[in-house]
């Protein structure tokens, strides 16, 4: 755990400040001046970066199987089981969040390029994971879910970017084929898609998602506590148990401008851990899977989503080259 010591000091500062902030505001609120379930995914941190100093194989591992857990979702959208629609015709799965399912599945598809994109991986199991790119687009598609979309195009343009070592001929082609493969998809499947209608919604009218009034509602409790928040509990006296949709303003109400700061400082440090991974081994996967986080902090929530603090500890391994890198 020393190797990694300053980025989870950082953690762990944000999560004393925020428990003392909560502690200071506690009286008439009914939840704890503890906030468990963010506490519970940083010790989940912890445990996974002992078993990745121990066994760095394990990491691309565990990020495999996640995504082949993905391909079962997949599956079983497209033979109906477990499948729910809203009343935005937004589709969903066993009730999980549209935008969390989305996201989940773009993690998927970064780590199927990532292999795909590998010399050493078998021909079969190149084929295999392409084949099951169709299903997964399928069902992030009918997430409808803007973030999670965004996020795959801007991963795929850096997966795009990445490939360094393909003649010029052959990105030539790659890119020519991906170009047809974008029209078929916007003919037969986004053209009229709720996906569609609501990115041209975000982009027409400024939707989104009532998201907006939420922020807006919020702005008196910033200004008055900007300097040290309300924590926790003074947030659920005033809102409730409402989430802001919205990361960087939910630590801003809870902490203030310090508290901010700290998380922003830790996200900066994960965020260049997975760049300069990337600089060093030509390893893209901590990159493009740093993208749909950044989303999901900027529109979601993720101190209780456990996946993410997975993935978490997957970036902050690069920060000590744990990650084996593509020759392996």
């Amino acid at each position: 755990i020393k190797r990694y010591c300053c980025s989870i000091r950082l953690l762990f500062l944000f999560f004393l400040y925020l428990t003392i902030i909560s502690f200071i505001n506690r009286i008439g609120s009914s939840i704890s001046f503890v906030y468990f379930p963010f506490l519970l995914n940083i010790l989940i941190l912890l445990i996974l970066l002992s078993v990745y100093k121990k066994k760095p194989e394990v990491i691309l591992n565990s990020i495999v199987a996640f995504s082949l857990g993905c391909v079962v979702t997949a599956i079983l959208f497209l033979v109906n089981i477990g499948v729910e629609l809203s009343d935005d015709g937004r589709l969903t799965i066993f009730g999980l969040n549209q935008n969390m399912l989305g996201l989940n599945v773009s993690f998927a598809i970064f780590v199927f390029l990532f292999f795909i994109l590998k010399k050493k991986v078998k021909n079969s199991r190149k084929y295999f994971l392409s084949v099951a790119l169709f299903p997964l687009f399928l069902l992030l598609v009918k997430t409808g879910s803007r973030v999670a979309f965004l996020s795959f195009l801007i991963g795929g343009i850096l997966f795009l970017f990445s490939m360094k070592n393909i003649g010029a001929f052959k990105r030539s082609l790659i890119i020519f084929a991906l170009f047809f493969i974008s029209v078929f998809f916007w003919f037969f499947l986004l053209r009229n898609s709720v996906l569609t209608e609501r990115l041209i919604s975000s982009i027409n009218e400024g939707d989104l998602s009532s998201r907006d009034l939420i922020w807006l509602d919020l702005f008196d409790i910033i200004m008055t506590n900007y300097l040290f928040g309300v924590g926790i509990t003074g947030y659920e006296k005033i809102v409730g148990d409402g989430s802001p949709h919205n990361v960087l303003i939910e630590v801003l109400c809870y902490t203030g401008i310090f508290g901010l700061i700290l998380f922003i400082s830790f996200l900066i440090r994960i965020g260049k851990n997975a760049y300069r991974f990337y600089k060093l081994e030509s390893n893209i996967l901590p990159l493009a899977i740093f993208i749909p986080i950044m989303g999901m902090i900027l529109t979601g929530q993720i101190f209780e989503q456990k996946i993410v603090w997975i993935l978490f500890a997957f970036l902050m391994s690069a920060e000590n080259e744990d990650i084996p890198n593509s020759q392996n």
